[in-house]
């Protein structure tokens, strides 16, 4: 019986001691992945934003998410930056706070060969050729080199501060005003009558070049939907 009951002590097995972390386990954390993916995301975001003129947005997701637009990953798979797409569709705005404020890179080149004065010049956003050109953005020439505007072939492809489209201008004395039924940053809207049609006007209450670029960026938009 003495011999049984030692045998059963002897094959207890001893306690385990705890063993030590690792030191680089206390650091160890979760993976980046997540967090990689959703910041891509939001600089998806941004560039969205960027091309349809939302600056309040644009601010939000860069505050958000600590993005600087000045940072070189800050593009799309073409390399185009927030700024390219701000130009492409004349969001003075937008434009004007990335190069302003956020200090971005004027002439960035996407993988198309172009800078964000060729886009804008090629959509016939004079104000924002003007503001680009004014801090030194220049265009790619057949050589792959950066040229002032001046010096290309695009120099006479743009309007800058252009008179409208004759089809577009109207006598005001035709216009019958209603009630105001909305009203925005840079105008207000009132509901109307031309030549016996019910209209929206859209009056300005400026005609500086951020309300002026504004203005025709509306205008194309509409535009397209007629």
């Amino acid at each position: 019986m003495p011999l049984n009951v030692l045998s059963r002590l002897d094959s207890r097995k001893p306690p385990v001691a705890p063993q030590p972390v690792p030191e680089h386990a206390h650091h160890a954390g979760p993976s980046l992945h997540g967090d990689n993916a959703a910041r891509r995301q939001a600089i998806t975001e941004l560039l969205f934003f960027s091309s349809v003129g939302d600056l309040a947005r644009c601010q939000k997701i860069c505050a958000t998410w600590r993005i600087d637009p000045m940072d070189p990953s800050c593009c799309d798979y073409d390399k185009r930056t927030p700024l390219h797409l701000a130009a492409s569709e004349g969001c003075y705005s937008v434009a004007q706070w990335l190069v302003d404020e956020c200090g971005v890179e004027v002439n960035p080149v996407d993988r198309f060969k172009r800078t964000p004065l060729e886009d804008a010049v090629r959509g016939d956003h004079g104000e924002v050729v003007v503001l680009l050109v004014g801090q030194g953005g220049k265009v790619i020439s057949k050589e792959g080199n950066l040229i002032d505007l001046s010096d290309s072939r695009l120099s006479g492809n743009v309007r800058i501060f252009g008179e409208l489209d004759p089809e577009w201008e109207i006598d005001p004395k035709l216009l019958q005003f209603g009630d105001k039924v909305g009203e925005g940053e840079f105008g207000i809207v009132y509901r109307a009558s031309y030549l016996g049609t019910p209209v929206a006007v859209k009056v300005l209450k400026d005609n500086d070049a951020v309300a002026l670029g504004d203005f025709r960026r509306v205008r194309k938009l509409t535009s397209w939907c007629r």
